[in-house]
Order: C-alpha cells, then sequence, then structure tokens
C-alpha cells in the first residue's frame, strides 16, 4: 500500500462551479468513487457529458483504468430522482404499496438497466429504512414501509434488480434512519431504541441483504445510545460498537462500508475532519463519501498523516482497498454478463408499477361519476420540501394542470402553496378559492407530509387547518391527494376522500387524477399503519 493509493478510500462529489477546479482535485486525490449530484445533471445527456469530461482528465493525467473511479449516484426513484428523462421508479414505499416484490424488482431493473447504460456503476440505493415515526423529515416515502418482513422481501428485490441490471447496490442508512424527528443533513439526531427491539425491527432488512450477499452497506449519522454505549453523542458512522461490534462481529458483515456524506452536519458540525476520518476508519468503515471539496479534501489530508503516522495501520487501510477492489471485480463481472431488457418493457413497468400502487384511505366515497359530470376540477398544490419551496411558489401554473386537462376535465384554479402556510395566508387562499369557483366544481388538494413538516408547537399541521377551513365550502367536492407519507388521511374530516399517490413525480400525480377520472382502479395497499 501507498499513500497515493489513499484517494481510493474516498467517495466524493466535484464541484457544481465549473470544471476548473476538477483537474487538481483529482489530479492529487484520485477518488475511488465519484458521486453524481443532482445539481450536476437532470437528465441523460448531462450525466453522458459529466462521465466524458472526468474521462479526458483522466486520460489527460496518465491515470491507468484500474485506478479510474467508479461512478455512483443516489438514485432511488420517487422524491430521490436525479435524472428525469429514464424509467423512473415511483419510490419505495409506493411500489410496496403495489403488494407485490415483482414491481419493486423490475422497477428497480428497468431503472438499473437505463442507469448502467448512461455510465452509472454505483446506485447508492435502496433506502431500507422502517419508517416508524409519522414526522420524520427525511425518509417517509423513501421507506418501504413499517413492517421489517416486508421491508426486507423489497429490499432484497430492489438489490436484485440493480444487480441483474449489471449495477451495484447499497443498503442505507445503518442501523435505521426511519425513526427520527430530525434529519441529520441539518443536526444529528438521536434516537433511543434497545438493541433487543432494533433486532426486531430495523435491523431484521440488513440481516437479510447480508444473508443475501448485498454489495455495499451505507452508514447513518445516528446517534443511538444503547447500540453505541459512547458516553457522548457519537454518529453510528464514526462508532466502532456500532460499526466493528454490531455490523461486522456480531451480523457478520465483511463486506463494504460507506458513510452517508462526511459534510452533512451531523458530523461536520460536530467533529473536525481530522478526527471524522480517523474515527470512521477505526470503527470499521471503508469508504469516506463527502460532498463538500473544502471538507474532503481535509479528510484526504487527515487520512494520509495519520497513516504515515501510523495512527491508522497500514494493514487497516490494505483491507478496505481489498474490500474496494473485490467489489470492482464483482462489478466487471456483472457488467459484462447481464442481457438488457428492450426499451418498451422499460416503459412498460414504471408506468405498470405506478398505476398499481395509487391507494385509497379514508371512509369518504370517492364519487367518481360526480367528477365527471362536474363543471371543472380545480387544485392546491402544496410544495414537498424546504429545498424545492422557492421554485414551486414563484411557479404561474401548478404542476398538475396539464395532467388535469389531459385527463379530459376543464379545471379553472389551480394554485401552489408553500408545505407550512402561514396562518393569515390559510384564510386568504381559503376565501379566494371559495370565491374564485363555481357550485358544482371539485377541489383537488395535494397534500405532502404535513404531518412531518408541521410547525414547532402547533398541534394541526398547516395543509390540515387548510383543509379544514376549505371543507364547510366544498364538502364532498373536496379531496385530498398524498404525494408523500399516508399518515395525514387520519387528520382529515371523517367523510373525505384521501387518494395516496405516494409521490409527486408527473406519472404519480397523472395516475392519482387517473384514478379520480375513473381510468385507473386504486389497486395500492397502504404499506404503514395509519
Amino acid at each position: 500500500m501507498e499513500l497515493k493509493d489513499l484517494g481510493q478510500l474516498l467517495q466524493i462529489s466535484l464541484p457544481q462551479d465549473g470544471i476548473s477546479r476538477w483537474k487538481g482535485i483529482l489530479e492529487e486525490v484520485i477518488p475511488g468513487s465519484i458521486v453524481i449530484q443532482g445539481a450536476n445533471v437532470s437528465n441523460g445527456k448531462d450525466i453522458q457529458e459529466f462521465i466524458k469530461k472526468v474521462q479526458l482528465i483522466y486520460d489527460d493525467i496518465g491515470i491507468p483504468d484500474s485506478r479510474k473511479p467508479l461512478i455512483g449516484i443516489t438514485h432511488e426513484g420517487g422524491w430521490i430522482s436525479r435524472i428525469h428523462d429514464i424509467s423512473n421508479s415511483p419510490g419505495n414505499m409506493a411500489l410496496a404499496a403495489t403488494g407485490s416484490t415483482e414491481y419493486t424488482y423490475s422497477t428497480y431493473r428497468a431503472m438499473g438497466q437505463e442507469l448502467s447504460s448512461l455510465g452509472i456503476d454505483w446506485n447508492l440505493a435502496p433506502t431500507v429504512d422502517l419508517n416508524t415515526n409519522p414526522e420524520n423529515p427525511i425518509i417517509g416515502v423513501r421507506s418501504f414501509g413499517d413492517n421489517p418482513a416486508e421491508v426486507s422481501k423489497h429490499a432484497k428485490a430492489a438489490c436484485k434488480g440493480l444487480r441483474d441490471a449489471g449495477l451495484l447496490a447499497c443498503a442505507k442508512h445503518f442501523p435505521g434512519h426511519g425513526d427520527t424527528q430530525r434529519d441529520s443533513h441539518l443536526e444529528l439526531p438521536a434516537v433511543n431504541k434497545k438493541l433487543t427491539e432494533m433486532s426486531r425491527t430495523d435491523l431484521v432488512p440488513y440481516v437479510d441483504l447480508i444473508k443475501d450477499g448485498v454489495d455495499s452497506i451505507m452508514i447513518s449519522h445516528i446517534f443511538y445510545p444503547d447500540i453505541g454505549g459512547d458516553s457522548k453523542p457519537i454518529p453510528a458512522s464514526l462508532s466502532e460498537r456500532v460499526v466493528g461490534r454490531l455490523l461486522r462481529s456480531q451480523m457478520g458483515f465483511d463486506g463494504l462500508v460507506v458513510t452517508d456524506s462526511l459534510s452533512m452536519s451531523a458530523v461536520a458540525e460536530n467533529f473536525p475532519a481530522e478526527q471524522a476520518t480517523k474515527m470512521a476508519i477505526k470503527a470499521g468503515v471503508d469508504i469516506l463519501e463527502c460532498a463538500k471539496p473544502e471538507y474532503y479534501m481535509e479528510i484526504f489530508h487527515s487520512l494520509q498523516d495519520s497513516v504515515k503516522s501510523r495512527e491508522i495501520s497500514a494493514n487497516r487501510i490494505e483491507k478496505s482497498l481489498e474490500r474496494f477492489n473485490s467489489l470492482k471485480n464483482i462489478l466487471s463481472v456483472r457488467k459484462s454478463s447481464y442481457f438488457p431488457w428492450p426499451k418498451s418493457i422499460l416503459e412498460n413497468v414504471t408506468s405498470a408499477s405506478v398505476n398499481a400502487s395509487i391507494t385509497i384511505l379514508g371512509k369518504g366515497k370517492l364519487d367518481v361519476g360526480a367528477i365527471k359530470k362536474a363543471g371543472s376540477l380545480n387544485s392546491v398544490f402544496f410544495t414537498r420540501s424546504r429545498l424545492l419551496e422557492e421554485e414551486f411558489s414563484a411557479r404561474k401554473t401548478s404542476p398538475v394542470t396539464e395532467i388535469i386537462k389531459s385527463w379530459g376535465h376543464e379545471t379553472h384554479t389551480n394554485l401552489v402553496l408553500p408545505r407550512n402556510l402561514p396562518e393569515e395566508r390559510i384564510r386568504e387562499n381559503v376565501q379566494l378559492l371559495s370565491s374564485k369557483l363555481n357550485a358544482g366544481d371539485f377541489l383537488a388538494v395535494f397534500l405532502n407530509d404535513s404531518t412531518a413538516y408541521s410547525q414547532s408547537g402547533i398541534e394541526v399541521p398547516p395543509q390540515i387547518r387548510f383543509i379544514n377551513e376549505l371543507f364547510p365550502y366544498f364538502g364532498n367536492r373536496l379531496i385530498a391527494i398524498g404525494t408523500g407519507t399516508p399518515y395525514e388521511a387520519s387528520l382529515l374530516p371523517g367523510d373525505m376522500p384521501y387518494i395516496s399517490a405516494y409521490s409527486f413525480e408527473q406519472p404519480s400525480l397523472s395516475a392519482a387524477i387517473g384514478v379520480l377520472s375513473g381510468a385507473i382502479p386504486p389497486l395500492g395497499r397502504v404499506p404503514v399503519r395509519i
């Protein structure tokens, strides 16, 4: 092992402010893998251009093929979709709602094939967290549900789909991010579950995936006091008790372990780069993932210094390099042996899984006939997250306006509102809708994770308060459509219909309106307890 090999243990994202800095970073670090971020790409052509530029830099500096980076991406489908012009998954909770692991397998197989054809080697998916906390702001519909056995079955199907498409998979976020009320991108969450309980719940999918030969596992930045037993809050990603003892010794995983991004606030704001680097490697982690150049350069130099000073042994580094090279060999065999599905199959797989996921909840009866006869079908669309709020709020037209028209409905009013609507704007928009819409017009309100994004100190989430104030004006002409988790269904007026689409992506929105139109049967079943 030489110092120049240490970059192979880094998984980095390249700066998004142009390629002027890329050559210097790649020449110095020679990273083992590069993760393409959403800001780098939005379509397949962007992916190919990105990879071509990286390839040209490596050819220019004379790096041999054996040390060229694996190209990774975090493309789960649904909420976490980096590329929008390929066959996409509607998201894990939607796939679980179909009630069939065959949909999960075929959807991940189709999605994986398209990623592979663009030059992707490693998809940092699937998410196998059990979403057991309705207020979870970061997992939600990225989860297959809250039943350990069902999540396990779908997780295995997803990994097999990616495998059969010639890709590497990565199960995440060990030991579980599904019971948090905080986002580890922003702070260090703590989950006070006992290991005995975890063994019956969150760890079940990992036990099964390890037996099934999962390619890699990503470690979360969650503090588990009972598992870690540390005297101060230490994220799982830096904890020897979690990685070395639990995952490797007790659960028997000797494969590749990668951290969630070390530039996330859960780590970066609590541990200097030098300390985080040493702790992660000593804990038993193999690959240090980081999205920010200023931080991963510190990590790289810290790793070099620690090896030079022998604080981290050469044997320890060799073991991680061995695991990484083994993974690359697996990938080579996989890419050379898989057979591609025809384009027509890819498209059919996606639409079939989306249509089969749409779920009707609640006691309210959906009167399709009345909707068809109505003067118009109108909408209110709530934004998904803090990251998209400005973008959606600035739109002049709702993302569902054209979809409603495509299903043959007239539509007059389609509003876009932020998820945490202030009290004065609730009343303002209720009055606007009640005055603009005619008697007989229907109104569909597209909610999104209203329970996860509720404001501190407010018992009833803003989106639900909005529904409650609208209901006296519209009654059974008011329909709620969920584009996130379906927990909010229990908060709605008892005789109001609720349709769960599980996603705000266009295919899922279209399928939900197709259900309103009577053209698509709502066959889904909810995969979490409401």
